[in-house]
């Protein structure tokens, strides 16, 4: 009895928890004209891309959080962790619905060490340098993107996002004339992962 009342404790601590975080998060949303103006490009471009993927209904639910979470990153070089946790759960949910439980859990144990190397190695960085290159967003979106990709795809969305980045790099310094810095990741890989994504659906199709 009393382990089921800790329990319930503790799930009715954690959903009002993340029912704060939900408020705020959608109040700073709103009153952030710049995210706002940014929804809309980038909700364009996720649509696009299922289409051109014929893509399964339920990957829009998978679009939802990387679209907000672009808009954000490229307007205040910050990813929400409600939205990071959205990709991590359409992904564990996905992978649940398409592999048995176990390689469901292997999955997971490859997403937990997917976040944790990835996040080590941008703390070295920072430490070293006393400059940010992958923030703690990214490498929770990574370990999302595991779940979401599968951990055999890693290096192939990782590749995609990188290409992506490089590329914009490069544009945005040839438009303002000179180097950039502070470019924001989260966009680009968010996309990679929601492309890899279609792409596994489709090969996994009969």
């Amino acid at each position: 009895m009393a382990g089921a009342i800790v329990a319930f404790a503790s799930l009715l601590g954690v959903l009002v928890y993340w029912g704060v975080r939900i408020g705020r998060e959608v109040t700073l949303m709103v009153f952030r004209i710049g995210v706002c103006l940014k929804l809309l490009p980038f909700a364009c471009l996720y649509v696009a891309t299922w289409f051109a993927f014929s893509g399964d209904a339920v990957f829009l639910l998978l679009a939802l959080p990387l679209i907000w979470m672009s808009a954000t990153d490229l307007d205040a070089q910050r990813i929400p962790d409600l939205a990071n946790l959205g990709v991590a759960i359409f992904g564990l949910g996905w992978v649940f619905y398409s592999a048995t439980a176990t390689v469901a859990l292997i999955e997971f144990g490859f997403a937990v060490a997917a976040y944790a190397v990835f996040w080590g190695l941008g703390e070295i960085y920072w430490r070293r340098t006393g400059e940010e290159a992958l923030g703690i967003g990214d490498a929770k979106l990574i370990g999302a993107g595991v779940l979401c990709c599968g951990a055999d795809m890693l290096w192939f969305f990782l590749f995609l996002a990188s290409i992506a980045g490089i590329c914009g790099t490069l544009f945005l310094s040839w438009r303002r004339g000179g180097a950039v810095r502070g470019i924001a990741f989260g966009p680009y890989l968010a996309y990679a992962i929601f492309v890899v994504a279609l792409m596994g659906q489709e090969w996994s199709s009969p």
